[in-house]
């Protein structure tokens, strides 16, 4: 029987020391929804990286925003918790800070029609990064 488990520590060290952001997946209605990275300054291994993006509708730029029905809810994962995590609907000027437990948080989605676009900024140790999305309430 192979020994797998002993490179357990080698990934964890892998994770730690990941030269970007780590990658935010947004599901709601049983559908995954498109994330697009925005801005960010991480730092590993004794280097550091920042980018800047636009605002929301530029990173979007035309892609379509998925259906979800009205009042449902969206699952944040992350892979690893980040220190803090907030979350904004564009046009609005409320920011939530959203609790994480094994890498999820969730937020309520609007009942009214319409287009809407979420910010979320989190911060780890190692920086902070700020995703959009985006979703269609009919």
């Amino acid at each position: 029987m192979k020994k797998w488990w002993m490179l357990f520590p080698v990934f964890l060290l892998l994770a730690a020391c990941q030269m970007s952001p780590p990658s935010l997946s947004v599901k709601a209605d049983g559908k995954s929804l498109k994330v697009y990275q925005g801005s960010y300054c991480w730092q590993s291994m004794g280097k550091g990286e920042c980018a800047d993006t636009g605002g929301p509708a530029d990173i979007i730029g035309e892609d379509e925003p998925k259906t979800v029905k009205a009042g449902s809810e969206a699952v944040l994962s992350f892979w690893g918790d980040p220190d803090q995590l907030y979350i904004s609907l564009e046009g609005r000027q409320e920011t939530v800070e959203l609790s994480m437990k094994d890498g999820k948080a969730s937020v309520s989605l609007p009942s009214e029609p319409g287009v809407y676009q979420y910010g979320v900024h989190g911060n780890w140790e190692q920086g902070d990064a700020t995703y959009v999305f985006q979703i269609k309430i009919e």
